[in-house]
């Protein structure tokens, strides 16, 4: 079964284009395992208060908690960023990343990891 990380930026999308991320990427990937990790918690609690789609990827990760499993950080490789360890666990595994940020796609691409992003605000693809 392939696995797929979704990036913190990927959980915003829902509310600012509504679309359904979960469905969206089974179609690309079909019976594929959500992987969040777990510093994308720490991620969304830290943008809250300042940006209301975050607080609403809180609440949808809330909805739909059995469709994902929580990735826990390995505590022995002090990563400095959620981006640094979704590069290196992402890479380790061949697992697929849905991210809409600019420079971590830069990064998985030149580590051929495969990758899932949104085009042209209205559709998810392969990036």
């Amino acid at each position: 079964m392939k696995k797929v990380i979704i990036d913190t930026n990927f959980l915003l999308i829902p509310e600012k284009f509504h679309l359904d991320i979960f469905y969206e990427i089974s179609l690309l990937v079909p019976g594929c395992e959500f992987i969040v990790m777990d510093g994308t918690f720490r991620e969304l609690e830290g943008i809250k208060k300042d940006r209301n789609a975050a607080n609403i990827s809180l609440k949808i990760l809330e909805k739909f908690k059995d469709k994902y499993t929580v990735y826990e950080s390995n505590k022995d490789k002090n990563y400095k960023t959620v981006d640094e360890e979704i590069l290196d666990v992402a890479k380790d595994n061949s697992f697929i990343v849905c991210t809409d940020d600019k420079d971590l796609k830069r990064k998985l691409k030149e580590i051929d990891v495969g990758t899932i992003t949104l085009k042209h605000k209205s559709r998810i693809d392969f990036g």
